[in-house]
């Protein structure tokens, strides 16, 4: 943005008091009494100039002065001026679809702005945005939800971990072992949830804990924000955002059916740090008129959930390893922490199952639900692939885990 000008006012009072017998402002005598120097008075003088404080016609619109000369008699007197006026250009807009990245600024002694450079980048979220309107379209006036059911536990929390779904991710079964599309995932999801939830105990708070990665993309461009790397990609933006909204609002209504009151958590990965926020923000608009369901908008990369003497932690892990989780839980959350006996620590990115103890919480990695992309296989990752559900009491910690393995 331009610098505002510094010496403007103070300039302009005394080009009409300290000027030469020719009438030009005289730039030595206007530094040394403003104490500053004389290319800043320069710079200001000319400034003033070219917006005709400095005494000329009107400028005419859309132009600025760039010289102005004179013609004087022996006497010194004026016979005629000449003011040369160049076009200024019209107002920078933003193209549509479009946002501003950088601004680059050439300024001159003063401060003020002499030539700007303004870098813009097409905007993904823009086509996402649309995309979302259009998914809701289906469910607009949509508000049956399932019963309250009866007999919940209040001592007791389900904790769904939902690990790297990588939704879009496209993988040929006959090159890296085991195909992956948009509805094989979305069969597979469906049905671990559908297991889990059925087996679960009738625990009164369930969260839904997304830990990042559920896309495999952030936007139409089809590769991974942070490196530019090229992504094989099922479907359009528009049909992986439809389906990407209609798994969880299902995952939702699956857990109403067993839990009094579900808490969603959007964690955003490496591969999906924007597109997570959005959808999220989708997901609390649309519950928004059903008390039982709580969706977490805080857009900080770290979710805490406390439930009696038990602290749960979360994160990605693709800035912060699990075993430095309990450390962070300790330092955020210092005062639940000191409440809390039972801390745990949950994260995905690296797709295997790991876990240990640190600093007084337990922290754990969980594996990926979905195959190897043809990138992964190449360099001979592997591991298994699994969903589990695990239930805490309020005063024992954890008591009852399921496992689902793929």
């Amino acid at each position: 943005m331009p610098v505002p000008p510094l010496y403007d006012e103070a300039v302009l009072a005394l080009c009409s008091e300290l000027k030469h017998h020719n009438g030009e402002p005289n730039l030595n005598a206007i530094a040394q009494r403003l104490n500053i120097g004389r290319s800043t008075v320069q710079g200001v003088v000319k400034r003033l100039a070219r917006s005709g404080k400095l005494g000329t016609r009107a400028v005419l619109p859309g132009f600025g002065i760039r010289q102005t000369s004179e013609q004087r008699d022996p006497f010194g007197n004026v016979e005629r001026s000449w003011v040369q006026q160049v076009p200024m250009g019209d107002p920078f807009e933003v193209p549509e679809g479009h946002s501003v990245q950088g601004i680059s600024a050439l300024v001159d002694a003063t401060g003020a702005t002499i030539q700007q450079w303004i870098k813009t980048k097409a905007e993904p979220a823009h086509e996402l945005r649309d995309a979302l309107l259009d998914v809701f379209k289906e469910y607009e006036g949509r508000s049956e939800l399932p019963p309250l059911p009866n007999l919940c536990d209040e001592r007791l929390l389900t904790v769904y971990p939902i690990a790297d779904v990588h939704l879009a991710m496209q993988a040929w079964g006959a090159e890296v072992g085991a195909s992956w599309d948009l509805e094989i995932a979305e069969r597979t999801i469906f049905d671990c949830v559908d297991k889990l939830v059925s087996s679960a105990p009738k625990s009164k708070t369930a969260i839904i804990l997304n830990l990042g990665d559920f896309l495999h993309i952030n936007d139409a461009t089809n590769a991974t924000p942070a490196s530019g790397h090229k992504l094989d990609v099922d479907g359009r933006w528009r049909k992986i955002a439809r389906i990407a909204i209609r798994i969880h609002i299902s995952l939702i209504e699956k857990a109403l059916e067993k839990h009094e009151s579900v808490v969603v958590e959007y964690l955003s990965g490496n591969h999906d740090p924007d597109v997570s926020h959005v959808i999220a923000a989708a997901l609390e608009l649309f519950f928004a008129n059903n008390p039982r369901v709580k969706v977490d908008s805080d857009p900080s990369e770290f979710f805490w959930y406390r439930h009696g003497k038990v602290l749960i932690g979360a994160n990605h892990g693709h800035k912060t390893k699990a075993s430095d989780l309990p450390g962070v839980m300790a330092a955020y959350r210092s005062e639940d922490w000191g409440l809390t006996k039972h801390r745990y620590c949950y994260s995905g990115h690296l797709h295997h199952d790991r876990s240990g103890e640190k600093h007084g919480a337990k922290w754990e990695i969980f594996r990926t639900v979905s195959g190897k992309d043809a990138y992964a296989h190449s360099h001979g990752y592997s591991s298994g692939r699994s969903m589990v559900s695990i239930t805490h009491h309020d005063e024992r910690g954890e008591i009852m885990r399921h496992t689902v393995n793929i």
